[in-house]
């Protein structure tokens, strides 16, 4: 598809694309970098939620009918269990990748640990960011979080989010407890998880493992000589099904021929990265 504006409805549209009609054996990819939050829900809850370019009505010209109005929360967010709901759609024998470079960003139902879709405070107590005390410049280390004045909404349906049969690697920035921080690296300022990523892709041949893991966390930790305020660590989430893939494989079996799928494999990638306006 064209590049677009990374709008809710534009983001909604391309998991869509990105998991409707996939076929067996089909790859995914879907990667965002830009702010997470965290919406009340009642009860003490909270539903982390992704935050499009237009979570606001601000700059938003009214008289465009293609841009749906203001939900009861007052904000266009999409919650992280979109994710998940998305995920569930792609066959059994379909991989997926999913990179999210903000706060807040364990996708619900991945895991044998799972995150609900709505969680309690005490799940996500970080510590005061590091680096507020510095003045202000244009290389201010800043989180990737985005804190929305409170707003009267409705809680999630008490639905179980569907079971995800696909094979899926789900890698955060950062775990619940913790910043995803924005920095001034190699003279640019950028997500720490993003540049931490590529370096370990490009050694790991971009090929998800727990290797790729372990460099992501050696490069965070290197980026934390810098920042020795920063306190940030890849949250890796896998299926089932991917646990057993990258489960070692017994000697014995080293030699046995890997089975080809007769039809080609699709491989499809959704980018979404904002650089949100004021």
């Amino acid at each position: 598809p064209q590049p677009k504006r990374p709008t809710k409805l534009a983001i909604s549209e391309g998991l869509q694309w990105l998991t409707n009609q996939a076929q067996p054996g089909d790859e995914v990819y879907f990667y965002f970098a830009g702010y997470g939050t965290l919406q009340p829900c009642g009860s003490g809850t909270f539903e982390a939620c992704l935050v499009p370019a237009d979570f606001s009505a601000t700059g938003v010209v009214a008289q465009n009918t293609q841009v749906p109005s203001l939900p009861d929360a007052g904000y266009r967010l999409l919650p992280v269990a979109d994710i998940s709901r998305a995920l569930a759609r792609l066959p059994a024998s379909c991989k997926a990748t999913v990179l999210l470079d903000c706060c807040h960003s364990c996708v619900p139902g991945v895991g044998p640990a799972a995150q609900l879709p709505a969680f309690h405070w005490a799940q996500m107590q970080p510590a005061a960011f590091g680096g507020a005390e510095v003045k202000a410049h244009r290389f201010m280390p800043r989180a990737r979080r985005l804190v929305l004045p409170p707003t009267a909404r409705r809680a999630p349906g008490p639905e179980a989010l569907p079971e995800i049969s696909c094979s899926a690697t789900c890698i955060a920035a950062c775990h619940q407890a913790q910043w995803a921080a924005e920095l001034a690296i190699e003279g640019v300022v950028q997500g720490a998880f993003t540049w931490a990523w590529v370096k370990a892709a490009i050694s790991a041949d971009l090929t998800p493992s727990s290797y790729m893991t372990t460099l992501i966390n050696e490069n965070l930790a290197f980026v934390k000589q810098q920042y020795p305020w920063m306190d940030q660590t890849a949250l890796v989430q896998r299926t089932r099904t991917e646990e057993e893939a990258v489960a070692p494989v017994p000697p014995k079996l080293l030699q046995l021929p890997v089975p080809r799928s007769s039809q080609p494999r699709r491989r499809k990638a959704l980018l979404v990265g904002i650089n949100y306006e004021g």
